[in-house]
C-alpha cells in the first residue's frame, strides 16, 4: 500500500522505508498505531488515533499509513463516544484485510508486548479504564466488532477465508 509514496526516510519514521519497499504499511502501522499517545503530539482534547495520524501526515507519511493509524481498532466508535467524529472524518476509512489485520495485531498484544487473546485484551482495557471513561464505553461497544476482525484475520491466515 505504501508503494506510491514519494516521502523519504528523513521525512517520516524510518521503519516505513522498509515496509514501503515491501509494498505494505501494515508492519509500520502496527508499530506506530499508538504514536498519538505521545504527550508532545496530543491535541486538545486528546484523541490518540487522530493525533497520531495528523503527526504522520504532517511529516510526509503515505496516506495508507496515516489512515490506518487514524482508523485502527474501533476508532470510529471511540470518536463517536468522544464527540470527535468530525476530526476522524479527515481520514477516510480503511476497509478490509489490512484494517482487520491491524486490529488483530492490536487486540492480541498486551501493553507489555506479550501475545494475548482478544478476550483478555478487551478485559485488560476495561480494567484499566473505569466505567464512564470514553475508552471503556467505546471498547465495550466495539468488542464484538474487534473480535470479529480478529476471527476474520485468523481465518485468512489459516486459509479458511470465506469472503
Amino acid at each position: 500500500m505504501c508503494a506510491g509514496s514519494r516521502a523519504g526516510p528523513r521525512s517520516w519514521p524510518g521503519c516505513c522505508d522498509w515496509t514501503r519497499r515491501q509494498g505494505s504499511c501494515l508492519v509500520c502501522a502496527a508499530w506506530l498505531h499508538d504514536i498519538g499517545y505521545a504527550p508532545l503530539l496530543a491535541g486538545r482534547p486528546a484523541f490518540h488515533p487522530v493525533d497520531g495520524a495528523r503527526f504522520l501526515r504532517r511529516f510526509g507519511a503515505p496516506a495508507p499509513l496515516y489512515r490506518l493509524v487514524a482508523r485502527h481498532s474501533g476508532a470510529a466508535v471511540e470518536a463517536a463516544v468522544r464527540g470527535r467524529s468530525a476530526d476522524l472524518a479527515e481520514f477516510p476509512a480503511v476497509a478490509g484485510v489490512i484494517c482487520d489485520a491491524l486490529t488483530a495485531v492490536d487486540m492480541q498484544t498486551s501493553p507489555n508486548g506479550r501475545p494475548v487473546s482478544v478476550r483478555a485484551r478487551v478485559a485488560e482495557i476495561l480494567t484499566r479504564y473505569p466505567q464512564g471513561h470514553p475508552v471503556h464505553t467505546a471498547v465495550s461497544r466495539s468488542a464484538p466488532h474487534l473480535a470479529a476482525a480478529v476471527a476474520r484475520t485468523t481465518a485468512r491466515i489459516h486459509g479458511s477465508d470465506d469472503e
